[in-house]
C-alpha cells in the first residue's frame, strides 16, 4: 500500500514492512516471519509511541497531514491560542496565589470552558446563545475551527485571531494592574 505518508510493502518475497515519511526517510521496519505471511495475521510492536499512533491513525481515521505551509499556520495559531491561556492561568495565580485551591478552581473553569465550546457534544448541537458566547472564547475556535486550517482550506482565521488579540491585551492588562497593586502594597509595608 502507497500513499501520501506511509509506505508499506508486503510479498512473499520481501517479507519486510517498512514504514517511511513523505522524505523517504525509514521510520520503521518489520521483518515478518514465514508463518506470518501464511496465516495473514502479523503482530507488530512499534517501539515508538508516536509511531503508533499514526500507524493507527493513518490505517483507521484515515489521518492525512496538511502541507508543510498549512502546517505552520496551524501551529503558528496553536501557539497564539496557547499565550492567551497562559496569560489566563497568570492572571488565576495572581488572583489565587494558594497552589491547593488554584488547581480545583482552573480545572473548573476549564471543565465549564469545554461544556460551552463544544468539546464534549457536537458544536452545531449547542443552543444559539451558548454558540453567541463561545464564539468569545479562544478555545472555541481551536476546538472547532482549526480543523479547516489542518485540511488546507484557510491559512488564518481571522475571527479566531481578532478574538484572541482582545483577549491577549485584556489579560496583560489585567495582570500587570494586579501586579502592580500588589507590588505597591508590598512597597507600602516595607517602609
Amino acid at each position: 500500500m502507497q500513499d501520501n505518508f506511509f509506505n508499506i510493502k508486503l510479498s512473499p518475497q520481501h517479507p519486510i514492512i517498512v514504514v517511511k515519511s513523505k522524505l523517504g526517510d525509514t521510520m520503521q521496519s518489520f521483518n515478518l516471519s514465514q508463518e506470518e505471511l501464511k496465516s495473514g495475521t502479523i503482530d507488530l510492536i512499534i517501539k515508538n509511541n508516536l509511531n503508533k499512533k499514526l500507524i493507527v491513525g493513518k490505517s483507521i481515521y484515515n489521518l492525512r497531514f496538511p502541507s508543510i505551509e498549512y502546517l505552520c499556520y496551524f501551529f503558528i495559531q496553536l501557539l497564539y491560542c496557547a499565550i492567551v491561556l497562559l496569560m489566563f492561568g497568570l492572571l488565576l495565580s495572581l488572583i489565587i496565589p494558594e497552589i491547593k485551591a488554584l488547581m480545583p478552581v482552573g480545572m473548573t473553569i476549564m471543565f465549564i470552558l469545554f461544556m460551552v465550546v463544544g468539546v464534549f457534544v457536537q458544536y452545531s448541537s449547542l443552543p444559539k446563545n451558548l454558540r453567541a458566547i463561545s464564539s468569545c472564547i479562544p478555545v472555541k475556535y481551536l476546538a472547532n475551527d482549526f480543523y479547516y486550517i489542518w485540511i488546507g482550506q484557510v491559512k488564518w482565521n481571522v475571527s479566531f485571531v481578532k478574538c484572541n488579540t482582545i483577549w491577549l491585551i485584556l489579560l496583560c492588562l489585567i495582570c500587570y494592574i494586579i501586579y502592580r497593586g500588589k507590588n505597591n502594597v508590598t512597597k507600602t509595608f516595607n517602609q
